[in-house]
């Protein structure tokens, strides 16, 4: 449940920072980023599940 979360609120951060008026690299950064974290996440819940 806290993965799905967490995934939303990247994802939020991501779209917020796509529609703001912020530079062509400071997108890039902050999709990066997001990008990152939700692979992160998903990385750290999927030995837990291959494991029960």
């Amino acid at each position: 449940m806290k993965k799905i979360i967490l995934m939303a609120v990247l994802v939020i951060c991501a779209v917020v920072s796509l529609i703001s008026g912020l530079s062509a690299v400071n997108k890039a950064v902050v999709v990066a980023v997001c990008a990152f974290g939700c692979f992160y996440v998903a990385k750290l819940d999927t030995p837990k599940q291959d494991q029960k």
